[in-house]
């Protein structure tokens, strides 16, 4: 996504990232900075390098409310990850309705149809993650069409009543298969 963001940012200089967590990216104290993981030492060492400290924004821990309207308020929810089985954050933003732009791992596509709810891109192809953003940036009549569509296909994959009535089928089926 850093990659990314420094390729979106030449077209859309506003651009923010923001994300849950703690903002680790300034922390003074030398012990603070003794307990980063290498995972964060490397997005650290990104974010310098492409001069893009003051576009990654932390909010810390959310609350569902919170998380909610974050969702909402985004223009485009990034789902960056080099590894997912079913992501449960893809399927929030898809049942609230937040254009989506998902790497092309694991089960996403079990989720997502690219090009209809949104678009999948190759995890490492950051160019080409930068471009569907910018994508759904110029074009609000393509973000509204994800929007749309991602709902409807959310609310009948992610239905809580279907999705139960599955699960205690497949739990009698594996009850009736043990007597």
């Amino acid at each position: 996504m850093i990659e990314a963001l420094n390729i979106i940012k030449k077209e859309f200089p506003d651009t923010k990232v923001l994300t849950t967590g703690p903002n680790y990216l300034h922390y003074s104290i030398v012990v603070d900075r003794l307990r980063l993981s290498s995972y964060q030492k490397e997005i650290i060492r990104l974010l310098r390098k492409y001069d893009l400290m003051e576009s990654v924004v932390f909010q810390g821990t959310l609350s569902e409310e919170q998380m909610r309207q974050q969702y909402l308020n985004a223009h485009v929810f990034v789902l960056p990850s080099s590894i997912e089985n079913s992501p449960n954050s893809l399927g929030e933003a898809m049942l609230i309705g937040t254009p989506v732009v998902a790497s092309d791992v694991g089960g996403v596509k079990n989720m997502m149809v690219h090009g209809i709810d949104g678009l999948v891109y190759p995890f490492d192809e950051p160019y080409v993650l930068a471009e569907y953003v910018c994508r759904i940036f110029r074009d609000d009549d393509l973000a509204n069409k994800y929007s749309r569509n991602a709902i409807n296909h959310a609310s009948v994959t992610h239905n809580q009543q279907n999705n139960y009535r599955q699960l205690m089928k497949a739990y009698a089926e594996i009850i009736g298969e043990q007597r």
